[in-house]
């Protein structure tokens, strides 16, 4: 079993600052709809109505603050789906451009090495990994066949970035703020997410259990976590 860690309202906070406050609200809604369908098995593992109120009337204050933040730029932030596009994008683009380069790395130990350590692990690499990739299809363009279509990865460098800078820029407008303001919306981030984890747990002990037919993939974060998982290691050699 996880061991439980006692939070403060530090703890709170420094996750909070971690997710954008809208991508919170998001999952706290998709969250909240699993909940309610498993409630009968749910609340004999701490998650009944009276936790559900709770977690609803700590929502509703954390939607008022986004909402009546000084400042706020609703307007010229993107929408979920627009911002798991561009990144999605993004790892097609670097997926593509690393099998084109693999060829070379193959047979040039150098040559991989540098290509590894360029390529990214986390979407928030992406922004000065997709460049660094692109210098060196460009630098190794002679050596490619034209057949690739590498020139035209080449030229979508460009766009790429600039649509990632929208990304990564709107998460750090969003989160810049004044000081009492931010401190108040990063707690509730934190604690709603937190929440969220909780009853996530729960819920994939209750499925494990057979206690409730939802696949146990529901109860894991929807929006709250990278676009891309991590790629699997290898198995390990029979013996």
């Amino acid at each position: 079993m996880r061991l439980r860690k006692g939070m403060t309202d530090k703890d709170f906070m420094i996750i909070g600052k971690r997710y954008g406050s809208s991508e919170v609200a998001y999952e706290a809604k998709e969250a909240a709809t699993i909940w309610e369908k498993d409630m009968e098995v749910l609340k004999e593992y701490g998650f009944g109505p009276d936790a559900m109120s709770k977690f609803k009337t700590m929502c509703a204050a954390h939607l008022e603050l986004i909402k009546n933040r000084p400042g706020v730029i609703s307007n010229k932030m993107l929408t979920l789906r627009e911002k798991h596009k561009i990144i999605n994008d993004a790892w097609t683009w670097a997926e593509k451009v690393e099998s084109i380069l693999g060829s070379i790395a193959r047979n040039n130990p150098d040559f991989a090495i540098l290509l590894n350590n360029h390529l990214p692990k986390e979407d928030t690499d992406l922004l000065t990994a997709i460049p660094a990739l692109a210098k060196i299809l460009s630098d190794n363009a002679a050596s490619i066949s034209p057949d690739t279509n590498h020139q035209t990865r080449i030229s979508e460098t460009e766009t790429i970035v600039q649509k990632l800078h929208e990304v990564y820029d709107a998460t750090v407008l969003n989160k810049t703020k004044a000081v009492e303001d931010s401190a108040e919306i990063d707690l509730l981030d934190g604690k709603i997410y937190v929440a969220i984890r909780d009853l996530y747990e729960a819920g994939r002990r209750a499925v494990r259990s057979g206690l409730v037919q939802t696949p146990s993939t529901r109860y894991r974060f929807q929006s709250l976590t990278n676009t891309r998982k991590p790629k699997e290691e290898p198995a390990a050699p029979q013996t």
